[in-house]
């Protein structure tokens, strides 16, 4: 319907490729870039479902619902990847290394800001077994920006005022522009110079 070319859809059987995708998706920003100009891509999409609620005039999110926050597990396995680094013990719940270093988790419009047990109506500001996150909305990648990725579009349902089920996707366009960070070793800024200096890699 878009006249959009995809690298894969319900259709593919290369599973090497849905493979790629996954990593891609679970990489670091810099990274996925990367492997985004490499498959010529020009977008990727993510889709989310969750339900928006307010609290003393607040907006606050909680995800869940069969989108993409959903199957993140699964590009994980599809992937080969680990998931004990990406996700709490509810093999559910994102880390902070999820959100903080992956660019899923950065396409994702949310931020956690607390977790709420449902049976005691307990807070904490980190994660705990039971626990539900709740997020504030927060875009990562505005269409103005300078990251990896431009936001080009968001579903109608994702900026709705009330409370309720969102659902919708966000297209994202691979800024061509970016220069990802890369890490310079102690010995090439070394060079003739007795003293060394290490710059730490961007993950």
């Amino acid at each position: 319907l878009g006249e959009r070319k995809t690298l894969a859809d319900n259709a593919t059987i290369d599973t090497n490729v849905i493979a790629n995708i996954a990593r891609m998706l679970m990489s670091s920003p810099d990274e996925a870039w990367k492997m985004l100009n490499k498959a010529g891509a020009n977008y990727v999409l993510v889709y989310v479902v969750g339900q928006k609620f307010v609290s003393n005039g607040q907006d606050l999110y909680v995800l869940g619902g069969g989108g993409d926050e959903s199957k993140k597990q699964w590009f994980m396995k599809i992937g080969g990847l680990d998931s004990s680094k990406f996700l709490q013990d509810d093999s559910f719940t994102p880390t902070n290394y999820f959100w903080q270093n992956t660019l899923l988790g950065k396409m994702f419009p949310f931020t956690p800001i607390t977790y709420f047990d449902p049976n005691t109506h307990n807070e904490s500001p980190t994660y705990s077994t039971g626990y539900t996150a709740i997020y504030s909305k927060t875009i990562k990648y505005p269409s103005n920006g300078d990251g990896p990725l431009r936001l080009v579009y968001s579903s109608a349902s994702l900026n709705r005022t009330d409370s309720g089920v969102f659902s919708g996707v966000l297209i994202y366009q691979v800024n061509p522009n970016y220069k990802p960070q890369t890490g310079i070793s102690s010995s090439t800024l070394q060079g003739n110079n007795s003293s060394t200096t290490t710059v730490k890699p961007t993950t």
